[in-house]
């Protein structure tokens, strides 16, 4: 396996999609259900019931797709100036969610987003992919989670930046493409025959041989003429989207703009957060102000911290400093095999199916330092007692900051399920 982290970032969005990274930010207050009704009426010229019952019949003031769909679908160029602005309004709330917003319903979209569409001329004044990349962040931490099956969020765009990085996984390219077009179009759908538990099996089979050769860490590196990377792509704070503030850690994936990868900063730490009563979920909440992505270019990494450019893909390797490091803090390193290995301090005589035996390196890695496994361990511990950090509230977008000091307290011990 490759050794360091990658993630998706504001120039991949830009590249692949297209999409606007640099405006203003979606940061909306939520709507209450009277305000989600009015959306409704002003913003798409349907009567005060018709709204009131499409937003109890598809729940969480929201509605259905569907019935966007149904309501608007017989508009022509001959109706008047007020029921095509209208229409407009409703494709692009239908537009939103089924692409980048999508839920795990995938049927319906959040009428708060409908408040960004009421004027026409301002909709291009959003960073609508910085916006798309934070909810999608956060569908990936909770894609993460034991017992979730499905997933939120863009996978277009998750798909895609799969295709640029890892060649191995690409369908059919798209006779059509140029490259002036954006990379969203550089593949076919791909079509595959045969048991989808096969082609899961194959795709495991790939991931586990890969090494970092095979990873194309900057896959745009010869487009840059055509589609430049744009200096907010190195802004080192957080995103946000409505409700939903993601932290931004450009400095932990620098091989992916040809730098060498050095020491990153500790990650940002959330002001608070906390268990939900009724939901299993633990929310953390950062610190976010609407002034700080205005200005942007204030809070871009250095030239200095970007490291050093390396003069061919293949150099994009850590070095002595950074390993030493990674190995210090990440989690042990397994090897796939089919032979068991059975170690001097560990038996795995009563597990004659295990496939996936620590290596030697990371196996005497943790004899060493077994302080990790207990920290791990309590912390974990913690978790399932109960104890959290102060209630989280609403995203900050101004005023003054809590005490960002971590307050536990401890609550009666209960089982809790992951969302699914």
């Amino acid at each position: 396996m490759t050794v360091g982290e990658m993630t998706l970032t504001l120039d991949d969005v830009g590249t692949i999609l297209g999409l606007p990274i640099v405006d203003k930010s979606v940061s909306v207050p939520d709507v209450t259900d009277h305000h989600g009704v009015t959306l409704l009426v002003y913003g798409l010229g349907i009567t005060e019931h018709a709204a009131h019952e499409e937003v109890s019949s598809a729940g969480g003031n929201s509605i259905r797709l569907e019935w966007l769909q149904s309501q608007f679908a017989g508009v022509t160029n001959s109706d008047p100036k007020e029921a095509i602005q209208c229409t407009a309004r409703a494709y692009l709330l239908f537009l939103l969610g089924c692409t980048l917003f999508s839920d795990k319903s995938g049927g319906r979209v959040p009428v708060v987003y409908l408040g960004l569409l009421m004027d026409l001329g301002s909709i291009d004044t959003y960073a609508w992919g910085a916006t798309a990349l934070a909810f999608l962040y956060r569908q990936l931490g909770y894609a993460s989670q034991s017992g979730v099956k499905q997933m939120g969020g863009y996978m277009t765009l998750l798909e895609a930046w799969i295709y640029k990085h890892f060649r191995t996984f690409r369908p059919h390219q798209n006779m059509g493409y140029n490259e002036d077009m954006t990379h969203v179009y550089h593949w076919a759908s791909r079509r595959e025959a045969g048991s989808s538990i096969n082609h899961l099996k194959s795709f495991r089979a790939k991931l586990d041989s890969l090494v970092a050769i095979d990873v194309i860490w900057d896959p745009y590196h010869s487009y840059r003429d055509r589609h430049p990377c744009n200096p907010v792509t190195f802004y080192h704070r957080c995103l946000k989207c409505l409700d939903v503030v993601e932290p931004y850690h450009l400095d932990r994936v620098l091989r992916q703009f040809s730098r060498v990868q050095t020491i990153p900063d500790a990650p940002l730490a959330p002001s608070r957060g906390a268990r939900g009563n009724i939901s299993a979920r633990y929310t953390v909440m950062y610190r976010y102000l609407d002034r700080i992505w205005e200005a942007w270019d204030n809070h871009v990494l250095s030239e200095q911290r970007r490291s050093t450019p390396v003069h061919q893909p293949w150099e994009c390797v850590p070095g002595y400093i950074y390993m030493n490091w990674y190995m210090n803090i990440t989690h042990l390193y397994v090897e796939h095999t089919n032979e068991p290995r059975v170690h001097d301090h560990q038996d795995f005589s009563q597990h004659a199916d295990i496939s996936y035996p620590i290596t030697d390196a990371g196996y005497e890695e943790g004899i060493r330092h077994p302080y990790r496994l207990y920290q791990a361990i309590e912390s974990m511990t913690h978790v399932l007692q109960g104890q959290h950090i102060d209630e989280a509230g609403p995203s900050f977008t101004g005023g003054r900051f809590p005490s960002s000091t971590l307050t536990y307290s401890r609550r009666p011990m209960r089982r809790h399920t992951a969302d699914s």
